[in-house]
């Protein structure tokens, strides 16, 4: 089993955990400027196995200092800070526990103590303390949609910049340097420093027990094919609806080959190699939702999200999302589009489950295509008004280093209890999954409001020329003036 798979595998087995204690054809297919090698190294999930360790030397110390990291302090975004967020002593919970090892081997290299304080708004308490001239972390996490604004005012340091972080080092994710970063300039950035990245990664939750009763086709010999497009999946779930209590209307009492919403159709947008923008060889933003391979793809996706005998919406239901994810856990839905986080809750199901990677748009595809969530997606943040850059490069980089040496096998070691199949279907899956994420620009800073053309579009069941017409034009020039106004702030 490769080290990405048993790292994927772990993650699954957190959420379990978690559910334990809480009882809860263009010239190229790949966006501009990727490879399209399903092995590419994107950061804290790769197949290198050699011991690296970072280049700082052992004399340097910041006796008796503090190191202090903010991230998020409610609900689903508390996850991001939940690698540093922990009790004072051992608890006998493993992920609390190795957090807890991974501070103190910290404090002890460095002589320092780890404060961490939670925000509910971290973007809003940066801006204000650096808008002012106060000095309020070392380090923050915060989602990639909210620290791009900040990072445009200049309001954190490149991470190129700063000694002793090395962004070539495989703790550090290389997919949001390649995606994100504005004419090489490098103010966000994930890796093994916090899982969050992973978890807000995308894939197909599929229902096996569901599949073998309804005799539904076996989507691993599609995967095996290279037959696992966007029209196999269409094709998969108009298969699979029933009317299971014979009333004539199909709703949250029945099966349902697929639960989504039209709001989250976008993500199949990526997968199908296309994007709402990009960075261009020089690191400028170009809105790409108008190619022919995007609009393509999203007439897919609008017949996919327009099957209302197939796809439930979770805004067509009485209780949202809080339903659809029901359905899941009570066997009534075939498969789901869901990042890693939603596992926690669909790991309450009984029935067997599996995971597929998004679709591709043909089998001419060349590889398969992981949008990250940058709306949910924790970046990590450097104000540029720390008090001592030297502490926060050294102590940042051990940061990465130690989650990568002491958080990333603790997801694994412990949690492979068994209750995740080990197979080669799901090793396949997830090693596709993982060393193909993307971050789409266009998703990021939702430029003359983009990142909704596709909803309009499916509520609208066409009509896609004019609503991109309509948002291309504004779009392209606030994306031109954010590349500029970076570059003004940064001069």
């Amino acid at each position: 089993m490769t080290r990405v798979t048993s790292i994927i595998l772990a993650l699954l087995m957190l959420c379990v955990a978690i559910v334990s204690c809480d009882s809860e054809t263009p010239k190229s297919t790949a966006p501009t400027g990727t490879s399209d090698a399903t092995a590419e190294q994107t950061g804290s999930l790769t197949t290198e196995e050699v011991k690296v360790v970072p280049d700082i030397s052992e004399e340097l110390r910041f006796d008796g200092e503090e190191f202090v990291i903010i991230s998020p302090g409610s609900n689903f975004l508390e996850n991001m800070g939940r690698d540093f967020f922990v009790s004072e002593e051992a608890q006998g919970e493993l992920i609390n526990d190795k957090a807890l090892e991974r501070i103190n081997a910290i404090e002890d290299r460095f002589g320092i103590t780890i404060v961490h304080n939670h925000s509910t708004a971290p973007q809003n308490t940066l801006n204000t303390a650096i808008a002012s001239g106060t000095f309020v972390c070392d380090i923050a996490f915060t989602q990639i949609t909210s620290a791009a604004p900040l990072a445009q005012k200049g309001q954190f340091l490149d991470f190129q910049t700063i000694d002793h972080i090395d962004l070539e080092k495989p703790w550090w994710d290389k997919a949001i340097i390649r995606d994100l970063a504005f004419g090489g300039k490098v103010y966000f950035m994930t890796g093994d420093i916090s899982i969050h990245d992973e978890e807000t990664t995308v894939c197909i939750f599929i229902n096996k027990t569901l599949a073998e009763e309804k005799d539904l086709p076996n989507l691993y010999d599609n995967l095996e094919n290279n037959t696992w497009t966007i029209d196999t999946l269409h094709q998969y779930v108009k298969g699979a609806s029933d009317d299971l209590n014979g009333d004539g209307t199909l709703d949250t009492k029945d099966l349902w080959g697929m639960g989504s919403d039209s709001g989250s159709a976008f993500l199949f947008l990526n997968s199908c190699g296309a994007s709402m923008a990009e960075l261009d060889a020089e690191g400028k933003p170009v809105i790409t939702i108008n190619s022919t391979r995007a609009v393509t793809a999203i007439e897919k996706i609008i017949e996919l999200y327009n099957d209302k005998e197939s796809v439930i919406w979770a805004s067509n239901t009485p209780n949202g999302w809080s339903d659809v994810n029901g359905m899941v856990v009570d066997g009534k839905i075939c498969l789901i589009p869901a990042n890693i986080y939603k596992f926690s809750t669909y790991l309450k199901m009984e029935d067997d489950f599996g995971v597929l990677p998004i679709p591709k748009l043909d089998s001419e595809q060349e590889s398969y295509y992981h949008q990250v969530f940058t709306s949910s997606c924790a970046a990590l943040v450097i104000p540029n008004n720390v008090e001592n850059v030297e502490k926060v490069g050294a102590v940042t980089e051990y940061l990465a280093y130690l989650g990568r040496e002491i958080m990333v096998p603790a997801y694994y070691d412990t949690y492979l209890d068994g209750r995740v199949k080990r197979d080669v279907e799901t090793e396949k899956s997830f090693d596709i999954i993982f060393s193909t994420k993307r971050f789409d620009l266009g998703e990021a800073y939702n430029w003359g409001g983009i990142s909704g053309i596709i909803k309009d579009a499916i509520l609208q069941n066409g009509n896609i020329t004019s609503l991109i017409e309509a948002k291309i034009g504004t779009a392209q020039q606030q994306a031109n003036d954010t590349y500029e106004g970076f570059l003004a702030a940064f001069d």
